[in-house]
């Protein structure tokens, strides 16, 4: 395995909606796993996608709602382990062959009508051996991982976490932003995990792909995650000189301050200054861009939907919901146009010649070959 693992999980109250943004996410975020809970699939049901394979588990009823699944970089060498089918809960796991030994990463769906016990959730966490990752909504609130108060179910959970001797990692900001503006924001999706030291692991929030729920981010180090410092205005490399004289040109010391309106607006260039300043006279290191293969259009349309939907969380205003659904609708059409275009291009370059290696003759064999399913062992 690389030096880190990084692992999505997200609850994404139906899957193949969302299909197009999520192979986006994770190409761009370079997501070696990904749990997804409530997949909304059925045993019928059908999911593809490039350089990943899917594993997932249905609802006892085969009604297409809850379910969970866990999408494999097919890179990494792993195959698929416990599968657990419960109304009370939906987990689906696979199995990672890494360095540092192997482990094995779940996803769990547990819908909030079914209260469950500590020895459910013992049992659960039996099924598992050595290390492991069990991530996404257990639908479970306690004050120890973040949640606003304790439930019954996640006192229950809590019980038999510390009697498994596991560890829990959020984020320790809400996950959960229901559509119902009365009802107040939670975190209810978080990683559980066993035999993994906290100094190799980091959780950070995601904002892409987009739900009811915030996707989360567990990295998994091969070294000592060191953590960032928080960001400042200077550093040791701080040209104060030029800090000053840049300042000096920027504060008007004649502005009229008559209204409080003047005032207030003072007060807020005197800040602006101050920040761009330090800035201008604070050298930043330069960072590598990594590269990718989606379109500087997609890229600045992501990041526009992402600054968008964090202004959403902190405001809850349904003007900017409106506009965020449309341009996450405006998204998954130009990704769509994208990836037709590129099939396009493909087909079109494909000849029956030396030219290309013979590419048509290949593509047809690969697509008459049959797809051999390989049982777990």
């Amino acid at each position: 395995m690389a030096s880190t693992l990084r692992i999505l999980a997200w609850n994404a109250n139906g899957l193949l909606q969302h299909k197009k943004l999520l192979q986006v996410t994770l190409i761009e975020q370079n997501i070696h796993v990904c749990l997804i809970s409530e997949t909304h699939f059925t045993r019928e049901s059908y999911l593809k996608l490039g350089g990943f394979d899917v594993y997932h588990t249905t609802h006892p009823s085969n009604c297409a709602r809850g379910s969970s699944a866990v999408i494999v970089k097919t890179s990494l060498s792993h195959y698929e382990d416990v599968k657990i089918e419960k109304a009370e809960y939906q987990v689906t796991s696979a199995k990672l062959k890494t360095s540092t030994g192997a482990i094995t990463v779940a996803a769990i769906y547990s819908p909030p009508r079914h209260n469950l016990k500590r020895g459910d959730y013992l049992y659960l966490l039996q099924s598992f051996s050595g290390k492991f990752i069990i991530g996404r909504d257990f639908n479970s609130k306690h004050t120890c991982w973040g949640s606003r108060l304790t439930n019954m179910k996640g006192n229950e959970l809590h019980q038999a976490i510390q009697e498994y001797h596991c560890e829990v990692l959020t984020t320790g900001k809400p996950t959960y932003w229901p559509t119902d503006l009365t009802k107040i924001p939670d975190l209810i999706d978080f990683f559980v995990t066993k035999n993994l030291s906290t100094g190799f692991l980091e959780v950070t929030e995601e904002f892409d792909p987009d739900s009811d729920h915030s996707p989360i981010v567990l990295t998994v180090s091969a070294t000592i995650i060191k953590k960032g410092r928080n960001p400042t205005l200077s550093n040791f490399n701080t040209d104060w000189d030029l800090f000053q004289a840049e300042l000096l040109t920027r504060i008007n010391l004649r502005a009229a301050l008559t209204t409080s309106d003047e005032l207030e607006g003072e007060v807020q260039k005197f800040v602006t200054d101050i920040q761009e300043a330090a800035w201008k006279a604070t050298p930043l290191k330069p960072t590598k861009v990594k590269g990718n293969s989606y379109p500087p259009e997609i890229r600045d349309r992501i990041a526009v939907k992402r600054k968008l939907r964090k202004r959403w969380k902190m405001t809850r205003d349904p003007r900017l919901k409106t506009e965020l659904n449309r341009v996450t609708q405006g998204l998954r059409r130009m990704i769509l146009a994208t990836k037709q275009q590129s099939i396009a291009d493909y087909l079109q370059d494909l000849t029956d010649n030396a030219s290309t290696d013979y590419s048509l003759w290949k593509v047809s064999k690969r697509l008459k070959r049959p797809i051999m399913s390989i049982p777990p062992l």
